[in-house]
């Protein structure tokens, strides 16, 4: 099998799209964050908070590969008065259709 010379790089428009893809089928939703008890964040943002960010939002920042060759995405949304962001890994298949999204990070910052 020939090796792959030049890959496509992923534009924003195409991480949304394949994020609210993902977020249609939950078994490809992944979250990697541990809650540790001195975090206040987590009781602020919740789980739908966080899908609706993925669902709903835009990818903020133009999608970077990381070293294990996943795409990583920003994602930002206004949801309940504050700025939601997202952070994600997306892993995807030879024919650039998703396998998982990896949930790395949730920030968000009350407006005021």
């Amino acid at each position: 099998m020939p090796e792959k010379v030049f890959e496509i790089p992923l534009t924003p428009r195409m991480a949304e799209r394949l994020l609210r893809e993902a977020v249609e089928d939950s078994s490809k939703l992944v979250n990697t964050i541990t809650y540790g008890p001195t975090e206040a964040w987590y009781e602020l943002v919740s789980s739908r908070q966080v899908v609706l960010c993925l669902k709903e939002g835009r990818v903020v920042d133009v999608p970077s590969k990381d070293d294990h060759g996943n795409w990583i995405a920003v994602s930002y949304r206004l949801c309940g008065g504050s700025d939601v962001y997202v952070t994600t890994a997306i892993e995807l298949n030879d024919d650039r259709t998703v396998r998982t999204v990896y949930i790395l990070k949730v920030d968000n910052r009350f407006r005021l």
